[in-house]
């Protein structure tokens, strides 16, 4: 299910940038890290954030 929500995110442009920067990881760092567990739990887990940067 976490790769679906992951998909959905990354299907629009804004989102996914918007994802990258909550994140803190680049592009390159997600596509070599979702094979890697540790990064693959950090991207799954919500965060708390205030309403301004809930995507």
């Amino acid at each position: 299910m976490a790769l679906q929500a992951l998909g959905w995110v990354l299907s629009d442009a804004p989102r996914a940038e918007r994802f990258l920067d909550l994140t803190g990881l680049t592009p390159e760092e997600l596509r070599t890290g979702l094979s890697d567990p540790a990064i693959s739990r950090s991207t799954s887990r919500p965060r708390r954030s205030s309403p301004r940067e809930r995507i």
